[in-house]
């Protein structure tokens, strides 16, 4: 028996069953076997079943309808709802129908997985959460809140019980220390969640008001605010907007010391109080370690690089140029065709040196906007040295395909307004890279597109070519184990791919033998790399003869 086959019989059963004493009974073999992985009662198998033949997610009346009982009914099972929460199996969400939405019960991943992978449930340990996680989830579950007191109660409880169970970070710590009311906590978080989600900072009447609940405490919190006297204005989190000189009522926002102190972990910019999220800051414990083969000469230039960027050589190096009086920011030049491993080396660098990634999104920083995107541009590298200033190790600014914003400035021209935005933006690149005080690494395609001005700035400069038979064989190897080296070599030999392209083929090939059993074998591959369209050796790009 499995746990899949398990729940498959449950949800059977449970059919209009109206979660009869008779039907609990006749899955009781099911139920016991469930029990002893996943440590739930019977009640709470039913449950789960019904929850994971909705795509993991299901209302209280959509449990209902398939029990063929009253919501009523399905309300009795509330502390069975709890104990699944407690358990971080469930949490609550929203659920979208042909009738609206409704607030639901989601199944936490790893509930899924369990069951996918007929293994014993092991919530995720909270020790491994990051500040950015705990607010996102907090983010959401005040998002679920509209003026519901039953589950604002239980946002509440959930909250407190995040915050406790994450006293490793900062935020948890302070806001657990803090001499702060229930609500009066939730009103920095809303704060707080507006500012690092949505990048502004201030919450006006409705936001709060359609969270907290209707009661004098939430006047008295918002006129503690307008006049001082309150716990959030006294320890400095949470003061009046400002409108041409003059407060505004009931409009607050985060003070300096709360975004510098409670807050620091999010590395937010005081000018233009943005925040870096996880969409472009990269933690190399959030990484997985790959072995990388290039060509010989190509390895010689990354290990240099590689003992270059180690915490004690890269410190040592810099203090000697500063004595020595000159630049102490490094700029790195990684360059070569699709596939060929460039960003890929940047994560490894980034495990093996335990130092952060920014990664510049550059279509993020275009803009249609006049000045926008020099703004975006300065913006990103003032949210690097704010992150430089509070990280332990250098942390990396990666550019990724960087010939978009590094090309040739002749070919863009001086008579039009585009050209005249991409010099200054290029002018402001310049200069910044000059005063770099830190690792910036950029890849590129196209290295000849890039502008002679910027090249000279480039320290390090390794191109990555084809891999080479060896090579070749050697990345197969690493990614299908099964093969021995007669195979890979033959592979190697027959087709001319990149590491990316490689790569390709073998998840292509994982993705038959999960479904098909397939063989993993000479054939096998080389029927796949036909079917993915890739010629044996060379490929017509554009006009053939």
């Amino acid at each position: 028996m499995t746990l899949a086959g398990a729940f498959e019989t449950i949800l059977t059963k449970a059919k209009d069953s109206k979660l009869s004493e008779t039907m609990l009974l006749s899955v009781k073999r099911e139920t016991s076997f469930i029990k002893r992985k996943l440590k739930i009662s019977p009640v709470e198998c039913v449950i789960l079943a019904i929850m994971l033949d909705g795509d993991a997610v299901a209302s209280r009346r959509e449990i209902a309808n398939y029990l063929d009982c009253s919501v009523l009914k399905v309300m009795t099972l509330h502390d069975d709802f709890e104990r699944l929460r407690h358990k971080r199996m469930i949490y609550h969400t929203y659920v979208h129908d042909y009738n609206g939405t409704r607030q639901g019960y989601r199944l936490c991943k790893e509930v899924v997985e369990a069951v996918t992978y007929d293994e014993r449930f092991q919530p995720r340990d909270p020790a491994s959460y990051t500040a950015i996680e705990v607010m996102r989830d907090i983010h959401a579950w005040l998002n679920m809140t509209d003026n519901d007191t039953e589950y604002y109660s239980t946002m509440t409880l959930d909250v407190r019980d995040l915050l406790n169970s994450t006293q490793h970070l900062e935020l948890s710590k302070q806001l657990m220390a803090l001499p702060l009311s229930t609500a009066e906590r939730v009103m920095f978080l809303i704060a707080a969640a507006r500012l690092i989600f949505h990048h502004e900072n201030e919450i006006s009447s409705p936001m709060y008001e359609d969270i907290l609940e209707e009661s004098f405490e939430t006047y008295d919190i918002c006129n503690g605010i307008n006049n001082g006297t309150g716990d959030l204005a006294k320890l400095g989190l949470l003061e009046n907007t400002m409108n041409d000189g003059m407060a505004e009522p009931d409009s607050f926002q985060l003070t300096e010391h709360a975004i510098k102190t409670v807050l620091k972990e999010f590395h937010i910019n005081l000018t233009t109080r943005k925040a870096l999220t996880p969409d472009n800051v990269i933690l190399p414990e959030k990484l997985t370690r790959k072995e990388l083969f290039y060509n010989e000469e190509e390895q010689r230039q990354v290990e240099r690089l590689m003992d270059l960027l180690s915490p004690k050589t890269f410190n040592d190096v810099q203090q000697r140029l500063k004595d020595s009086g000159m630049r102490t920011g490094f700029c790195v030049l990684l360059h070569g065709g699709p596939g060929s491993g460039k960003t890929e080396l940047v994560n490894q660098i980034s495990i093996i040196t335990g130092r952060t990634v920014l990664v510049a999104q550059v279509s993020q920083l275009i803009s249609k906007w006049v000045g926008d995107y020099e703004k975006h541009v300065t913006e990103l590298f003032d949210q690097y040295e704010a992150l430089a200033a509070k990280s332990a190790l250098c942390p990396i600014l990666l550019f990724n395909e960087c010939d978009a914003i590094l090309g040739k400035r002749n070919e863009r021209g001086d008579n039009d307004a585009v050209g005249k935005m991409y010099h200054s933006v290029q002018n402001i690149l310049l200069e910044r890279m000059e005063k770099l005080n830190g690792i910036m690494i950029c890849t590129s395609n196209m290295p000849g597109a890039l502008d002679k001005a910027f090249e000279r700035r480039f320290l390090f400069s390794i191109e990555f070519h084809k891999p080479q038979k060896e090579t070749k064989a050697k990345i197969w190897r690493s990614m299908l184990p099964e093969i021995d080296e007669k195979t890979a070599l033959a592979l190697a030999s027959q087709y001319d791919f990149s590491g990316g392209q490689i790569e390709n083929v073998v998840r292509r090939q994982r993705v038959e033998y999960a479904l098909y059993g397939h063989d993993i074998n000479f054939d096998s591959l080389n029927r796949i790399c036909h079917e993915e369209g890739y010629d044996k050796k060379t490929r017509c790009i554009g006009f053939c003869a």
